[in-house]
Protein backbone atom coordinates (compact mmCIF):
# COMPACT_ATOMS: atom_id res chain seq x y z
CA UNK A 1 0.00 0.00 0.00
CA UNK A 2 1.23 3.47 -0.89
CA UNK A 3 0.34 6.47 1.21
CA UNK A 4 0.27 10.23 0.80
CA UNK A 5 1.42 12.20 3.83
CA UNK A 6 1.25 15.98 3.84
CA UNK A 7 1.94 18.80 6.25
CA UNK A 8 -0.26 21.88 6.60
CA UNK A 9 0.99 23.33 3.33
CA UNK A 10 -1.47 21.06 1.52
CA UNK A 11 -4.50 22.40 3.45
CA UNK A 12 -6.01 18.91 3.04
CA UNK A 13 -6.95 16.96 6.14
CA UNK A 14 -8.34 13.80 4.57
CA UNK A 15 -8.88 12.13 1.21
CA UNK A 16 -11.49 9.52 0.50
CA UNK A 17 -10.44 6.21 -1.05
CA UNK A 18 -6.75 7.09 -0.61
CA UNK A 19 -4.30 6.17 2.14
CA UNK A 20 -3.60 9.65 3.46
CA UNK A 21 -2.29 11.28 6.63
CA UNK A 22 -1.99 14.91 7.65
CA UNK A 23 0.98 16.04 9.75
CA UNK A 24 0.08 19.48 11.12
CA UNK A 25 2.21 22.52 11.70
CA UNK A 26 1.69 24.41 14.95
CA UNK A 27 1.39 28.04 15.98
CA UNK A 28 2.61 28.80 19.47
CA UNK A 29 1.68 31.85 21.50
CA UNK A 30 2.68 32.71 25.04
CA UNK A 31 -0.19 30.75 26.60
CA UNK A 32 -1.33 28.26 23.98
CA UNK A 33 -0.32 25.94 21.17
CA UNK A 34 -2.61 25.82 18.15
CA UNK A 35 -2.42 22.69 16.00
CA UNK A 36 -3.52 22.89 12.36
CA UNK A 37 -6.28 20.30 12.40
CA UNK A 38 -9.86 20.43 11.08
CA UNK A 39 -10.97 21.36 14.61
CA UNK A 40 -8.87 24.54 14.70
CA UNK A 41 -11.04 27.64 14.68
CA UNK A 42 -8.75 29.98 12.78
CA UNK A 43 -10.59 33.23 13.45
CA UNK A 44 -10.80 32.48 17.18
CA UNK A 45 -7.08 31.68 17.20
CA UNK A 46 -6.30 34.98 15.48
CA UNK A 47 -8.42 36.91 17.97
CA UNK A 48 -6.77 35.16 20.93
CA UNK A 49 -3.28 35.83 19.58
CA UNK A 50 -4.17 39.45 18.87
CA UNK A 51 -5.54 39.85 22.41
CA UNK A 52 -2.41 38.47 24.11
CA UNK A 53 -0.16 40.85 22.16
CA UNK A 54 2.71 38.43 22.68
CA UNK A 55 5.09 37.09 20.11
CA UNK A 56 4.12 33.93 18.32
CA UNK A 57 6.20 31.25 16.71
CA UNK A 58 5.57 28.27 14.52
CA UNK A 59 6.65 24.70 14.83
CA UNK A 60 6.90 22.17 12.05
CA UNK A 61 6.15 18.48 12.50
CA UNK A 62 9.17 16.63 13.83
CA UNK A 63 10.69 13.48 12.33
CA UNK A 64 8.84 11.25 14.81
CA UNK A 65 5.47 12.71 13.77
CA UNK A 66 6.30 12.15 10.11
CA UNK A 67 7.46 8.58 10.77
CA UNK A 68 4.27 7.82 12.70
CA UNK A 69 2.21 9.18 9.80
CA UNK A 70 4.12 6.97 7.34
CA UNK A 71 2.91 3.98 9.35
CA UNK A 72 3.38 0.59 7.72
CA UNK A 73 3.03 1.80 4.13
CA UNK A 74 5.11 0.13 1.43
CA UNK A 75 5.82 3.51 -0.09
CA UNK A 76 5.14 7.12 0.86
CA UNK A 77 4.66 10.29 -1.15
CA UNK A 78 5.33 13.20 1.22
CA UNK A 79 4.16 16.74 0.55
CA UNK A 80 5.88 19.48 2.55
CA UNK A 81 6.15 23.21 2.67
CA UNK A 82 9.31 24.40 0.92
CA UNK A 83 12.52 23.76 2.82
CA UNK A 84 13.35 27.49 2.52
CA UNK A 85 10.42 28.36 4.80
CA UNK A 86 10.27 25.51 7.27
CA UNK A 87 12.11 22.55 8.73
CA UNK A 88 9.16 20.31 7.83
CA UNK A 89 10.86 19.03 4.68
CA UNK A 90 14.04 18.22 6.60
CA UNK A 91 12.04 16.43 9.32
CA UNK A 92 10.23 14.41 6.63
CA UNK A 93 13.60 13.45 5.11
CA UNK A 94 14.90 12.35 8.52
CA UNK A 95 11.76 10.27 8.99
CA UNK A 96 12.30 8.80 5.52
CA UNK A 97 15.81 7.66 6.44
CA UNK A 98 14.57 5.98 9.63
CA UNK A 99 11.64 4.46 7.73
CA UNK A 100 13.97 3.00 5.08
CA UNK A 101 16.44 1.79 7.71
CA UNK A 102 13.70 -0.11 9.57
CA UNK A 103 12.28 -1.48 6.33
CA UNK A 104 15.75 -2.74 5.33
CA UNK A 105 16.31 -4.25 8.78
CA UNK A 106 13.00 -6.13 8.53
CA UNK A 107 13.97 -7.40 5.07
CA UNK A 108 17.40 -8.46 6.33
CA UNK A 109 15.80 -10.29 9.27
CA UNK A 110 13.45 -12.19 6.91
CA UNK A 111 16.41 -13.17 4.71
CA UNK A 112 18.37 -14.28 7.77
CA UNK A 113 15.47 -16.42 9.02
CA UNK A 114 15.07 -18.00 5.57
CA UNK A 115 18.79 -18.80 5.45
CA UNK A 116 18.74 -20.24 8.98
CA UNK A 117 15.78 -22.44 8.05
CA UNK A 118 17.62 -23.72 4.95
CA UNK A 119 20.79 -24.37 6.93
CA UNK A 120 18.88 -26.23 9.65
CA UNK A 121 17.19 -28.42 7.02
CA UNK A 122 20.56 -29.11 5.40
CA UNK A 123 22.01 -29.97 8.82
CA UNK A 124 19.14 -32.39 9.51
CA UNK A 125 19.69 -34.04 6.11
CA UNK A 126 23.44 -34.30 6.73
CA UNK A 127 22.89 -35.77 10.19
CA UNK A 128 20.63 -38.40 8.65
CA UNK A 129 23.16 -39.19 5.92
CA UNK A 130 25.96 -39.40 8.48
CA UNK A 131 23.90 -41.84 10.52
CA UNK A 132 23.40 -44.05 7.46
CA UNK A 133 27.10 -43.91 6.57
CA UNK A 134 28.17 -44.75 10.10
CA UNK A 135 25.66 -47.58 10.25
CA UNK A 136 26.99 -48.97 6.98
CA UNK A 137 30.60 -48.33 7.96
CA UNK A 138 30.50 -49.76 11.45
CA UNK A 139 27.47 -51.99 11.27
CA UNK A 140 28.81 -54.43 8.72
CA UNK A 141 31.78 -56.57 9.63
CA UNK A 142 31.89 -57.76 6.01
CA UNK A 143 32.59 -54.31 4.51
CA UNK A 144 35.86 -54.41 2.64
CA UNK A 145 38.71 -52.03 3.39
CA UNK A 146 38.27 -49.86 0.23
CA UNK A 147 34.54 -49.33 0.81
CA UNK A 148 35.24 -48.48 4.45
CA UNK A 149 37.82 -45.85 3.43
CA UNK A 150 35.40 -44.27 0.91
CA UNK A 151 32.66 -44.17 3.51
CA UNK A 152 35.02 -42.66 6.07
CA UNK A 153 36.03 -39.90 3.62
CA UNK A 154 32.38 -39.18 2.82
CA UNK A 155 31.55 -39.13 6.52
CA UNK A 156 34.35 -36.64 7.20
CA UNK A 157 33.21 -34.36 4.37
CA UNK A 158 29.63 -34.34 5.59
CA UNK A 159 30.73 -33.89 9.18
CA UNK A 160 32.88 -30.88 8.20
CA UNK A 161 29.95 -29.31 6.30
CA UNK A 162 27.72 -29.94 9.32
CA UNK A 163 30.23 -28.16 11.57
CA UNK A 164 30.30 -25.22 9.12
CA UNK A 165 26.51 -25.01 9.24
CA UNK A 166 26.47 -25.14 13.02
CA UNK A 167 29.05 -22.36 13.13
CA UNK A 168 26.97 -20.22 10.70
CA UNK A 169 23.79 -20.59 12.75
CA UNK A 170 25.57 -20.23 16.08
CA UNK A 171 24.93 -23.71 17.49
Amino acid sequence: MFKIVADSSSDVFQLSDVAYAHVPLKIISLDKEYVDTPELKVFEMLEEIKATKSATSTSCPNAYEWKEAFGGADGVFAVTITSNLSGSCNAAMQAREEYLRKKQAASDERKKQTLLTKLRREAETLEGELGQIEEELFGSAAADYVRAAELETLREEKENRLLEIYEEIGV
